[in-house]
C-alpha cells in the first residue's frame, strides 16, 4: 500500500483487522502514528510533517502480529525553491557586467524591469545553480539609481528579486567663478553644488581672504570674507573646492581693485584776517575732483589740475603728488568763517578746512600734536606783534615764542590749554639781545602755577593779571621785570618762591587778596622806593607780623578801602589771671616801631618793644593777698607818634590754674572708682566768685543722694578739674559762647539734645591722677546754664560722658533729675531709657541694635521678652524682698515687644528711685570695677528701697516734652 503527500505534510489513517496482538515501526521520524501496538482490530492515525528541504523524502511503516507481516509506503514531494544567493548588487557609475548566482529546482522566468533600459540580461549559465549575466550600462547622472530584477517560477507565485544600485558621476561645480571686489573688502558668496564631499583650500599665503563658514557637503552657501587692501596693488588669489582625496575640483577666482588714496597735505588752513595764498598738496592715484563748499565767493583756485585720468596701482613710494593753489581774500565779514575744499573720488574723499579769523593781530589754534613751530610760517614771524593762541600750548611753543618771536608785545592766551594748568618754567626768559618785547599777557582764567623764572627779565612787561585760579609762583618768576608798576596777588595764593619780584624796580603798589600770608623769602627786594601793599581789612596785624611783607620793603601797609592810616591794636583788650599766675599770647598790630609806656609791676611783657606786627607773651605773677582782685593796664605806644592802646590786666587771688585738680572725695573701700567732674561755660570771674564750686559740689551731692549710690559711695574717687572758658554761658541756636570744651544745645527749645567736645573731654580728665582707664572712669560736664535738657555719651568699651546743664525747672525735672539721669543712669550704670515715644512695636533692627549694646554690658534693665523664667532679671521673680518687680511692656522708645522691670524709674522721667533690677546692674559694676566679688545674697542685704519715692512721684503727669534725649552710641573698633 502506498500513500503520497505533497511539501506541506498532511495525515492519514491505517485499519488494521487482526485477532491477535500486533506492534507498529515507522522508519522515519517525519511521519509518526498514533499508536504503535494494540490487540484486535484497530484504526491508526498517520501524521507527515512538512518537508522543508528541496528533495522529495519516503517513509515505511510495518505492522506486525506474530507470524504475520504488512506494510504501507508514504512517499512526500519536496519543497520548491528559488533563491537568489546575492540579492544585491552595487554597480559603480561606469556601469558593469555582473554575474547572478540562483538556485532553484523548478522552471522559472527572468522579468526585468520595463523602466530601466540601462540593465540587460545577456546570459544563463549552469543548470541546478544558475549563474546571469546583468550588464548595467554606465550613468551619466548625477543622482545614483536602482533597478530590481524579478526571478519568478513559471507555474506558481514562487520567485525572488535582485536588487541593483549604481552610484551617481561624481562633480563639483561652484558659482560664480570669478568675484571681483573694491579696495574696503567685504564678503561675498560661493554656491557650490556637489554630490561628493571637498575641501576649500585657500593658499596659505593669501592672509587677506578667510573663509568664514564651511558646510563642507552636498551643495551650500559659502561665505568668504575680504579684509581692506591697505596697499596701492591690486590682489588676486584662487579659491579651490577639491574632492577629498581626489581629483575632482572647481575653482574661484578673487580679485581686489587697490586701495584708492586721497590724501591733502594740509587738514586745516588757517588764514588771518588780511587773508592770503594757500598751498594745497594732494596725494592720489585716482581721477579726482576739487569742490569748494560754504566759501566759493572768497575761497578760489588758481592753480593746479588733475594729472590722473584712472584708477592705477603704485608702489606708495611712487604715488603721485599734485599741487593746488587757493587765494583767499580779506575778512570783512566781521565774523570768524569757515569753508571745505574737498578733494574726491567716488566713495573716497579728504577734505581741507579753511578758517579765516577777524583777529586784527596773528591767531593760532595749535590741535593736539600741532605746534607753533608747524603752523606760523618762519617768513611771517618777524613781522607778528600781536599774537593770540587758543588751544593746546606746549612748552616747545614756548621755546618758539622764545626764539624766533621775540618781537611779540601783546600776547593773549587767555584760550590756551597748558599743560596741568601751568606757565612752564622759564616760557619768557631769554638771554642775549634781542630780549623779548613782551609788554603786556593775557593767562589763562584757570591757571594754577607760573613756574620759576617765567617772565625772568621781561624788561618791558607792564601789564598783568594774576588769575583767581592762581595758587603758586614760582622763584624768581617775575625777577627783573624793571616796567612792571604794580600786581594784584589773588586770595587763591598759598606759595610764592623766593625772588619771585626781586628787582623790579619800578613795582609800587602790591595788592594782596591773601588772608593768611606766609612767610617769604626776599620776594619784594629791590622793588620800587616808597612801595606800598594794601592788604584785606582785619588783615594788617597778620601781614605786618609775617617775615618778608613788613616795612623792611614797604613803606606805608593799610587795610582795603582805607588810607595809609598809623595803626597799633591790641588782638584783646584785657586779661584775666587767677592767683597762680598765668601766660597769655596776643598779637600786637602796629604800623611801625612801638614800645611799652607803662605797666604794673607784676606783670611781664615779652619783647617790650618791636617792629610792626608781633606776638608778645604777657606773664602774671603769682597773688594770694587781699584784696581779692587787683587790676592795672599795660600802655603799649606807636614810638614817634602819640598813638597808644591800653590792655587792662585783672588778677583774682584764687589759687588754682586752668587744667589744676582738686579731689573733693577719696575711697575707702576697693580700688577705687574714679568720677571726674568738668564745668564748661565758668569764667574766671564765674570761678573766683564760687559758682563753678558751688555747682561741682551740688553735682557730686546730687550723684550719691540715690540708691545704690548713696550705699556704695566710699567705693569712689572723686575729682573736679579747673577748665576755665572766655565767656560765661553755654552755645544754642541763636547765641555761640566761647567756651573750654564748646558745650551746647544742639536745637532751640524744647529739644533737650546737647553736645561737647569730646576729646577735649578726655584729655583734661587724664589732668587728673587716675585709678583707672577712661572706660572705668565716668566723666560729667557741668553746664552753666539753667535750661533743661541733658545727653549720655556712651562708647562700647565703657567711656562715658555725661551732661547736665544746672537746670532750674521743679521736681523731676531740676539739677538733680538730669545729672541722676544722665550720669548715675546712663553713664556709670548704662541703663536703658524706659519710656516710650512710638506706640509701635519695636522693630528688627531696633532689637538687634538693643541686643548689641547689651553685649557691650549696656541697656540689661529692659528686655525682648516676658517670659519670667527667661527675663533678665528673673531672679528677683517670686523674691518676696522684690514682689513689685515683673515684666512691665513698654520700653527702651517703644511700647510694645520689650519690657522694663518695673512701673516707674528714674530712667522714664527722671524720679528719685532707680528700680530694684537697675540697682543690682549698678552694683554689680561698683563690684567689678572696686575689683570685690558680687552675690545676689550680698545685694539683698545691703539693697535699700526706696519705693516711697514711687508714691511720692505717682502723681507726676508724663509729659513727652520733658524727656531726656536717648544716649548718642559709639561704637569703638
Amino acid at each position: 500500500m502506498t500513500s503520497s503527500f505533497g511539501d506541506s505534510g498532511g495525515q492519514t489513517s491505517i485499519s488494521i483487522q487482526s485477532n491477535t496482538v500486533w506492534t507498529v515501526k515507522v522508519s522515519e521520524p517525519w511521519c509518526t502514528v498514533s499508536k504503535l501496538s494494540g490487540k484486535g482490530d484497530a484504526m491508526v492515525n498517520v501524521t507527515i510533517g512538512a518537508n522543508n528541504s528541496y528533495s522529495s523524502r519516503s517513509a515505511t511503516i510495518t505492522v506486525t502480529a506474530e507470524t504475520l507481516v504488512s506494510g504501507v509506503t508514504i512517499n512526500q514531494s519536496q519543497k520548491d525553491a528559488l533563491i537568489i544567493t546575492s540579492k544585491t548588487v552595487n554597480v559603480p557609475s561606469a556601469g558593469a557586467t555582473v554575474e547572478v548566482e540562483l538556485k532553484s529546482n523548478i522552471s522559472y522566468d527572468v522579468i526585468l524591469p520595463t523602466d530601466a533600459p540601462w540593465v540587460l540580461h545577456t546570459g544563463t549559465k549552469a543548470l541546478n545553480t544558475y549563474t546571469h549575466l546583468i550588464t548595467v550600462a554606465p550613468n551619466t547622472g548625477y543622482d545614483a539609481r536602482s533597478a530590481k530584477i524579478i526571478f519568478k517560477d513559471k507555474n506558481s507565485a514562487l520567485s525572488d528579486t535582485l536588487t541593483i544600485s549604481q552610484l551617481q558621476k561624481d562633480a563639483i561645480f561652484v558659482n560664480p567663478k570669478i568675484v571681483n571686489l573694491e579696495d574696503v573688502g567685504g564678503t561675498f558668496n560661493i554656491v557650490t553644488s556637489s554630490n561628493i564631499q571637498f575641501d576649500i583650500i585657500i593658499p596659505q599665503t593669501t592672509t587677506w581672504l578667510t573663509h568664514v563658514e564651511s558646510k563642507g557637503l552636498v551643495s551650500g552657501t559659502h561665505t568668504f570674507n575680504v579684509s581692506a587692501n591697505s596697499t596701492y596693488d591690486s590682489k588676486s588669489s584662487s579659491i579651490v573646492f577639491r574632492q577629498n582625496g581626489g581629483t575632482i575640483a572647481d575653482t574661484v577666482l578673487v580679485n581686489q581693485k587697490p586701495k584708492t588714496i586721497i590724501e591733502i597735505d594740509k587738514q586745516n588752513l588757517y588764514v588771518q584776517k588780511v587773508g592770503g595764498v594757500k598751498i594745497v598738496n594732494v596725494t592720489s592715484n585716482a581721477d579726482y575732483q576739487i569742490v569748494v563748499e560754504g566759501g566759493s565767493d572768497w575761497v578760489s583756485q588758481t592753480a593746479g589740475q588733475n594729472t590722473k585720468t584712472e584708477q592705477q596701482s603704485f608702489q606708495s613710494a611712487e604715488l603721485p603728488v599734485n599741487e593746488h593753489v587757493f587765494t583767499i581774500s580779506q575778512n570783512n565779514s566781521g565774523v570768524e568763517r569757515m569753508a571745505r575744499i574737498i578733494v574726491k573720488y567716488s566713495n573716497t574723499a579728504d577734505t581741507s578746512i579753511v578758517r579765516q579769523y577777524i583777529y586784527p593781530g596773528f591767531l593760532v589754534r595749535p590741535m593736539a600734536g600741532e605746534s607753533l613751530d608747524q603752523m606760523i610760517p618762519l617768513g611771517e614771524r618777524v613781522a607778528i606783534r600781536d599774537l593770540k593762541i587758543e588751544g593746546n600750548i606746549s612748552e616747545n611753543d614756548f621755546a618758539t615764542i622764545r626764539g624766533t618771536l621775540r618781537g611779540v608785545e601783546s600776547l593773549d592766551i587767555s584760550a590756551g590749554i597748558l599743560s596741568n594748568n601751568t606757565l612752564p618754567q622759564g616760557a619768557f626768559k631769554v638771554s642775549g639781545t634781542p630780549g623779548m618785547s613782551l609788554q603786556d599777557i593775557i593767562l589763562p582764567s584757570n591757571l594754577t602755577a607760573i613756574g620759576a623764572e617765567a617772565f625772568f627779565g621781561c624788561t618791558l612787561l607792564n601789564d598783568i593779571i594774576l588769575p583767581n585760579t592762581l595758587t603758586t609762583l614760582g622763584t624768581a618768576a617775575f625777577k627783573g621785570c624793571t616796567s612792571l608798576p604794580g600786581i594784584v596777588l589773588p586770595a587763591s595764593v598759598t606759595s610764592i618762591g623766593a625772588e619771585a619780584f626781586s628787582g623790579c624796580s619800578s613795582l609800587l603798589q602790591v595788592v594782596s587778596k591773601i588772608t593768611n600770608p606766609f612767610p617769604l623769602s626776599g620776594v619784594f627786594t629791590g622793588i620800587a622806593a616808597g612801595a606800598s601793599l594794601i592788604v584785606p581789612v582785619g588783615r594788617l596785624s597778620a601781614y605786618t607780623s609775617t617775615t618778608g611783607w613788613g616795612y623792611d620793603f614797604f613803606t606805608t601797609i593799610y587795610e582795603e578801602g582805607s588810607a595809609p592810616v598809623d595803626v597799633l591794636s591790641l588782638s584783646t583788650s584785657s586779661l584775666l589771671s587767677t592767683g597762680a599766675g598765668e601766660s597769655f599770647n596776643l598779637t600786637l598790630e602796629a604800623s611801625g616801631s612801638w614800645s611799652i609806656d607803662s605797666k604794673p609791676e607784676w606783670v611781664n611783657v615779652t619783647p617790650s618793644s618791636g617792629v610792626g606786627t608781633r606776638s608778645i607773651a604777657v606773664t602774671f605773677n603769682s597773688y594770694s593777698s587781699t584784696p581779692v582782685t587787683r587790676s592795672s593796664s599795660v600802655v603799649f605806644r606807636l614810638n614817634g607818634k602819640t598813638l597808644t592802646v591800653n590792655l587792662g590786666v585783672s588778677q583774682y587771688n584764687f589759687p588754682y590754674k586752668d587744667g589744676d585738680y582738686v579731689k573733693v572725695q577719696s575711697s575707702t573701700l576697693g580700688n577705687g572708682i574714679d568720677l571726674v567732674f568738668l564745668g564748661d561755660g565758668y569764667t574766671i570771674e564765674d570761678i573766683g566768685q564760687g559758682k563753678f564750686m558751688s555747682n561741682m559740689n551740688s553735682a557730686v551731692s546730687h550723684f550719691f543722694s540715690i540708691e545704690p549710690y548713696k550705699t556704695y559711695r566710699s567705693y569712689f574717687d572723686v575729682y573736679v578739674i579747673y577748665a576755665f572758658s572766655q565767656e560765661s554761658g553755654i552755645s544754642d541756636a541763636t547765641t555761640t559762647k566761647n567756651t573750654k570744651f564748646s558745650t551746647k544745645y544742639n536745637n532751640p527749645e524744647p529739644s533737650t539734645s546737647m553736645s561737647t567736645n569730646n576729646t577735649l573731654c578726655f584729655e583734661y580728665a587724664l589732668k587728673a591722677p587716675l585709678s583707672s582707664t577712661l572706660s572705668e572712669t565716668l566723666i560729667t560736664v557741668i553746664a552753666n546754664s539753667t535750661r533743661y535738657a541733658g545727653t549720655a555719651y556712651l562708647y562700647s568699651d565703657g567711656m562715658a560722658i555725661a551732661i547736665a546743664p544746672v537746670s532750674d525747672r521743679p521736681y523731676p525735672y531740676d539739677f538733680r533729675g538730669v545729672l541722676q539721669h544722665e550720669a548715675a543712669g546712663h553713664g556709670f550704670g548704662k541703663l536703658a531709657d524706659e519710656y516710650v515715644t512710638s506706640s509701635t512695636t519695636i522693630p528688627l533692627s531696633e532689637q538687634n541694635n538693643l541686643r548689641a549694646w547689651q553685649n557691650y554690658g549696656h541697656f540689661r534693665n529692659a528686655d525682648l521678652t516676658n517670659n519670667l523664667s527667661t527675663i533678665l532679671w528673673k531672679h528677683f521673680i517670686g523674691d518676696a524682698l522684690y514682689s513689685y518687680v515683673g515684666a512691665y511692656e513698654g520700653a527702651y522708645y517703644y511700647a510694645y515687644g520689650v519690657w522694663r522691670p518695673e512701673s516707674g524709674s528714674l530712667m522714664i522721667n527722671n524720679i528719685a528711685y532707680i528700680n530694684a533690677p537697675s540697682r543690682e546692674l549698678i552694683v554689680k559694676r561698683i563690684k567689678q570695677l572696686a575689683g570685690e566679688p558680687y552675690s545676689f545674697a550680698d545685694f539683698k542685704a545691703r539693697d535699700v528701697k526706696e519705693t516711697g519715692v514711687l508714691t511720692k512721684s505717682a502723681g507726676i503727669p508724663f509729659d513727652k516734652n520733658m524727656l531726656l534725649p536717648p544716649p548718642v552710641l559709639i561704637k569703638v573698633d
